[in-house]
């Protein structure tokens, strides 16, 4: 099968596909990471102030601190994580909390 690329005349310098050293490419590279930057920045200034917060006076107390099975991985609690109950089977969400 015969290659669809030309050669350069002569066998020297780049072929037809070469991009110089000084092309506009190089010059947008503090860009591409400039504005990932700024957005960063500016989501954990806006979300900043929530490190400051404890625990959420909704359910926390009933679901974390009153609630008897939820105080480790053992056989007993395993078993209740994946029993379904109040109608949302969640086992991954105890397991991950």
């Amino acid at each position: 099968m015969k290659s669809t690329r030309k050669k350069s005349k002569g066998g020297k310098g780049p072929g037809p596909g070469h991009v110089p050293a000084t092309t506009d490419r190089l010059n947008l590279a503090p860009a591409r990471w400039f504005v990932p930057v700024i957005v960063a920045l500016l989501i954990g200034v806006a979300f900043l102030p929530a490190l400051q917060n404890g625990f959420v006076g909704w359910d926390d107390d009933k679901n974390f601190i009153l609630n008897p099975h939820y105080r480790g991985l053992g056989l007993d609690e395993l078993r209740w994580m994946f029993t379904p109950f109040w109608g949302h089977y969640t086992p991954l969400t105890w397991l991950t909390l």
